[in-house]
């Protein structure tokens, strides 16, 4: 029987990048993608980018046409740097409203193009929720080059309180299950996983943003089981 062929895309996350030093970006060898490759006995071909946001998503998907053609499903996973906040402008000016890289409804819109663009060329996809996020440790790792002025600057922005990364970052979770909902494709709950954890931070690099090995071999879990459950043919 031939392989199944999946092609991914996505932004750091779905590449593999932790972060083992909290001062360098590194790829694991045992990222999720390549445990899934290999427990599923599949070709994938991960084609997700540093930093990525659904509009350059789209872009690289769009330029990605023939590899799609030779794909029968397609890995999906954006949000964590689309809710993201230019956080310096933010220090320099608290007072000010400020935009995300992404706003919600351009984030729903573009996904549903991506999954339109996937779908026309042969390819089901498969979206990904996104792993939850320590606020704290989050909050720390992008202030961490900031001034003490500049950081409760950020902290003043936020409302007292880091918690407010979180329940914004959450916003583009659901959304994620809005766009599935909407267009009928499957999302995997990865947040799910991250949750049941009894302290998920241990899944988590100290950016408190980037799952590490552990939370890499976590989502393998969760998306090998999806895979064996909903696709026989795996």
């Amino acid at each position: 029987m031939e392989k199944k062929r999946i092609i991914a895309f996505g932004d750091s996350i779905v590449k593999g990048v932790i972060t083992p030093d909290n001062n360098s970006y590194c790829i694991t060898e045992d990222n999720f993608v390549q445990e899934c490759e290999q427990r599923l006995g599949v070709e994938v071909e991960n084609c997700s980018r540093f930093g990525c946001t659904v509009k350059k998503g789209l872009e690289i998907v769009e330029r990605s046409i023939a590899k799609l053609k030779n794909a029968d499903y397609a890995i999906l996973g954006w949000g964590g740097n689309d809710c993201a906040f230019d956080w310096e402008k933010i220090a320099s000016n608290p007072d000010a409203e400020h935009e995300p890289l992404t706003s919600l409804e351009d984030f729903n819109s573009t996904y549903k193009k991506i999954i339109a663009q996937v779908r026309s060329e042969g390819a089901e996809p498969i979206l990904l929720s996104l792993p939850p996020i320590n606020s704290n440790l989050y909050f720390d790792e992008v202030t961490r080059n900031m001034s003490g002025s500049g950081k409760s600057n950020v902290l003043k922005w936020l409302g007292g309180t880091t918690e407010y990364i979180q329940s914004w970052h959450e916003l583009y979770n659901l959304e994620v299950f809005k766009v599935g909902s909407d267009l009928g494709a499957d999302v995997v709950d990865i947040t799910s996983a991250f949750l049941q954890k009894r302290n998920f931070g241990h899944f988590l690099c100290l950016d408190g943003m980037h799952p590490n090995e552990k939370g890499h071999q976590l989502i393998a879990d969760t998306l090998c089981d999806y895979c064996s459950r909903m696709m026989p043919a795996f």
